[in-house]
């Protein structure tokens, strides 16, 4: 049988964290990691890794958060933005474009354009 595969320190930080709270000191932590994990690691280590850990998910959130504000500001500008003469074309126009070529055709686009144009 084969034995299992020790867990990284990292690792048994980061589920102590888990299990116990961001807000668990170092050495609440410590006892944790050791009697679970049978790991023995200094309180200064523990620290590092826990400061590690929390500004790496502090900053995945803060980036989501900004992803997710550019993709509403973008799409509202989009569905907002009036047309005008002169203005420049976005990418968006370009995607609705081909869309619009793949599903009625480039003739019959064109004599939809002349149209309403």
């Amino acid at each position: 049988m084969a034995a299992a595969k020790p867990i990284s320190k990292m690792a048994a930080v980061r589920s102590a964290l888990k299990e116990l709270g961001k807000g668990a000191m170092p050495v609440k932590i410590q006892e944790f990691i050791e009697k679970t994990h049978g790991l023995k690691m200094s309180t200064a280590h523990i620290s590092n890794y826990k400061t590690y850990l929390l500004r790496r998910k502090k900053r995945k959130a803060r980036a989501a958060k900004a992803t997710a504000a550019a993709t509403s500001s973008a799409s509202e500008s989009a569905k907002g933005a009036p047309v005008t003469k002169g203005t420049a074309v976005s990418l968006d126009d370009v995607e609705t474009v081909k869309a619009l070529v793949g599903r009625v055709g480039e003739k019959n686009l064109k004599s939809l354009i002349d149209l309403v144009g």
